[in-house]
């Protein structure tokens, strides 16, 4: 298993200057659709498959051979339990592989060859993953009050929902013509509104990645 996770690594392709590191499948769909939205299509955004390979896949962009023509990595990873702790983790990754790490979120550290920032969502200060700064997005939506009389009813029922955030996000999109697809996948269909003042700081940051 391990021999085939090193194999995967290796087949690493650098297609852009610029590289948006994000932590799966569904984040990749995501940040692609709000890429497009704000008009950038040269970078590369490249899935870990769980935060857990961070550290490997570093080491696998920067053993490849296009990584010399790499001028700023991104890192956007949800803040889970403890925005500060996921930020240092982070942090001791790209010290550990040789690569600047920044001092705060947010920003980029500018020193050295490469460019290289970390976000953290919903913010830097905040717990949570994606799926609560969507909540922001969608929470004027018409169908967002019915979405909260649901979870309240789930409540007094008793019955705890580990991932209220992921509960919300997917009973709203139950509304949606197609109920069954992912956050990704409905960021690309139009089921979000990607010019959200609420997304306003991440697509900041993914700008600053070219600048």
């Amino acid at each position: 298993m391990i021999q085939e996770q090193e194999k995967k690594e290796k087949t690493i392709e650098i297609k852009q200057e610029y590289i948006l590191i994000v932590e799966g499948k569904n984040d990749e769909l995501f940040f692609k659709a709000l890429c497009e939205k704000i008009g950038i299509n040269n970078i590369q955004i490249i899935s870990l498959s769980g935060k857990d390979n961070l550290e490997s896949k570093l080491k696998a962009i920067k053993n490849t051979s296009g990584f010399p023509t790499v001028k700023s990595i991104g890192i956007i990873m949800d803040a889970d339990d403890n925005p500060t702790s996921t930020f240092q983790k982070i942090q001791n990754a790209l010290r550990q592989i040789g690569l600047p790490a920044p001092q705060n979120p947010f920003q980029f550290n500018n020193k050295g060859k490469i460019k290289v920032g970390i976000a953290i969502i919903p913010d830097e200060n905040t717990t949570g993953e994606l799926e609560d700064l969507c909540i922001k997005v969608i929470e004027n939506d018409p169908a967002f009050c019915c979405v909260e009389k649901y979870i309240e009813c789930l409540n007094q029922k008793g019955l705890e929902l580990k991932k209220p955030s992921k509960s919300k996000i997917y009973a709203y999109l139950s509304s949606k013509e197609t109920p069954e697809i992912r956050l990704g996948e409905a960021a690309q269909k139009g089921y979000l509104d990607l010019d959200h003042k609420a997304l306003d700081k991440i697509k900041n940051f993914i700008k600053s990645l070219l600048k």
